[in-house]
């Protein structure tokens, strides 16, 4: 059977502090980042470009 919990789960300190930094960059870089790692691994061809953004996505601040 499946549970779909109403409560407020933590992950453990040690698993979020691995994580600490990791997205100040930005999600543009981490989509960028995203996209190149899976042109490595054969899922794209190399030459191919991510696709334009939408005008309504705003940059992080």
């Amino acid at each position: 059977m499946f549970n779909a919990p109403q409560y407020l789960l933590q992950a453990p300190k040690k698993d979020i502090e691995k994580y600490l930094g990791r997205y100040d960059a930005g999600w543009e870089v981490l989509r960028e980042e995203g996209f190149e790692k899976q042109k490595g691994l054969g899922m794209f061809p190399k030459e191919m470009q991510p696709s334009e953004l939408l005008h309504s996505i705003k940059s992080w601040d």
